[in-house]
């Protein structure tokens, strides 16, 4: 594999660079990031590696050669579009750790920023939807850039928002937003927790306080008949129920 790991663009070796100062960062070629993307998604399908390789030497001479070329481009997106049974993507893996420069070489190579990963652990998950629950904000940013979905939803209903609000993380939350993200969204898992919900019951006050000027509804019941204002109370989160009442929240009446 080395004539296909060596860099012929000034963008791509700064992106090594970048890569490489830190142990946190993924110190892999871009061109050997996708050949190894793709031989996880390929190798799986053949009893023979050979055929796999065949495939990801061509995907990854293509992206070496022709970086940014919608050659380039959709060659990656054949991988992502293969991915789904495979589990985390390159993308992916880049987004949960934070690695910006790659996720951003990533996108520039076609790299689908709403591909949907499969396996038992991330059904349904796109690289927003990590980033977002990890607090990275300039990811979440890049990927935004790049046309990520903010109201995408995974296997059981929850949206980036979700996640973004239930940890507090103010500015990708504000991020989401500003890119349309439905604040009202209810996911269809066991709990039926909308974003505002679910910011309540951790108590992140000033995440409920931005929800609720961007419309939450918090006359909102979860499976147990809950509202925000409920929830909050339940784990005596006092910010959260001050932020909450100030908007007007009040306890439903309790029926016979």
């Amino acid at each position: 594999m080395s004539q296909y790991v060596r860099f012929t663009s000034a963008s791509l070796l700064f992106l090594l660079v970048s890569c490489a100062s830190s142990p946190a960062h993924d110190p892999r070629s871009l061109p050997q990031v996708i050949y190894d993307d793709c031989m996880s998604v390929f190798k799986p399908m053949f009893q023979d590696p050979a055929p796999a390789n065949v495939i990801c030497r061509g995907t990854a001479a293509i992206c070496l050669n022709e970086p940014g070329s919608e050659r380039c481009k959709g060659a990656a997106r054949r991988v992502d579009q293969a991915r789904y049974d495979s589990g985390p993507s390159a993308l992916f893996m880049a987004s949960q750790n934070g690695n910006t420069p790659v996720v951003l070489g990533l996108l520039g190579s076609g790299f689908d920023p709403n591909a949907k990963i499969g396996g038992p652990a991330w059904t349904g998950w796109t690289p927003l939807m990590i980033a977002a629950a990890e607090g990275h904000e300039a990811t979440v940013r890049a990927l935004l850039d790049a046309g990520a979905d903010p109201n995408a939803k995974n296997a059981v209903g929850r949206t980036p928002l979700m996640f973004a609000s239930s940890y507090g993380y103010v500015p990708i939350v504000t991020m989401l937003l500003a890119k349309g993200a439905d604040v009202n969204r209810v996911p269809d898992d066991k709990t039926g927790w909308s974003a505002l919900m679910a910011v309540a019951h951790n108590g992140h006050a000033a995440v409920v306080s931005l929800l609720l000027k961007s419309g939450a509804n918090q006359s909102i019941v979860d499976v147990k008949g809950k509202t925000a204002l409920g929830l909050a109370e339940m784990r005596g989160q006092t910010e959260a129920i001050r932020a909450l009442r100030e908007h007007g929240a009040q306890l439903p009446p309790l029926t016979q």
